[in-house]
């Protein structure tokens, strides 16, 4: 199975991050003994059910691929340009607040790490970048560039947003990053945008017990409006986590040495689709 997700973040108004000159910072290195390990545990809730909630009440008429880990990667890199108030309330949507600067890009280096190293049976990839307007003689300080390159393993580059190739080089990163599975994010540049961050996640999994493609065979797929579409159907019996109550159905389907997980959630018929996503909430999954 293969996913590309992708989030980008532009940002215009962002002085904090860009100055004519900056002194560099010194923070511990992510191989620092002193780091601790991050809480996956801790960390699947609050942003990312927020961020799915804020999502899913736009609209669900349309099939949506949301990563919060982009998301948050993304914001945590801005995080680091932030100051005063700004940066109150982004460590507050974060799920950051009480941390250092440093122990925030610590725990968060080190949630990327684990994640792309976490089983030898998929390939999972975390990119980062960050792209400056220099058509205006804007530079990034320092210190800024140095953490997001330190933590994150950002790819820091200047570009002539005028420059109608500009589009082309991000379009290129974008598609190298997720192995050809997006080629296109931008069409043009606006002259207003002063910095874009890009994250990009690449998946590519097996699953603990194989399908058979044998088995695969043409079913019925629900759709909202009552009607219906027949796709192909995969099949599979055993033994697997799952759950049920007279709400919903749910199971998990483990990939490789299954520190990974799909899980997939079924609604009971009757139910409302609006009322059910309301549903999915960090107390309700834990």
């Amino acid at each position: 199975m293969k996913r590309a997700m992708l989030s980008m973040l532009v940002l215009f108004l962002v002085i904090p991050l860009i100055t004519g000159c900056g002194a560099s910072s010194s923070s511990p290195t992510p191989s620092d003994p002193s780091v601790k390990s991050y809480n996956l545990q801790a960390e699947s809730g609050g942003f990312a059910f927020g961020l799915f909630q804020q999502v899913a009440s736009d609209g669900y008429e349309d099939n949506i691929v949301l990563s919060p880990l982009s998301a948050k990667l993304a914001l945590a890199m801005t995080y680091n340009g932030a100051v005063g108030g700004t940066k109150d309330a982004m460590a507050k949507v974060l799920d950051l607040e009480g941390m250092s600067l440093e122990e925030a890009n610590q725990q968060l280096g080190n949630l990327m790490t684990s994640l792309q190293q976490a089983d030898e049976e998929m390939l999972l990839e975390i990119a980062n970048s960050l792209w400056a307007d220099d058509s205006d003689g804007y530079e990034l300080r320092q210190d800024f560039v140095e953490r997001c390159r330190e933590w994150y393993d950002a790819e820091v580059a200047n570009l002539d947003f005028s420059d109608p190739e500009a589009a082309d080089t991000i379009n290129a990163w974008v598609k190298e990053k997720t192995h050809d599975k997006i080629e296109k994010i931008v069409d043009s540049l606006s002259p207003e945008i002063a910095l874009i961050l890009i994250n990009a996640v690449y998946f590519n999994g097996k699953w603990q017990t194989q399908f058979d493609a044998a088995l695969t065979e043409g079913g019925d797929f629900y759709l909202l409006d009552g009607g219906t579409a027949t796709v192909p159907l995969m099949h599979q019996s055993g033994e697997y986590s799952y759950y049920e109550d007279e709400n919903f159905q749910a199971v998990s389907l483990p990939y490789g040495e299954g520190r990974m997980s799909m899980y997939v959630i079924l609604p009971r018929e009757g139910w409302d689709y609006g009322e059910f996503l309301s549903t999915l909430n960090e107390t309700n999954w834990e």
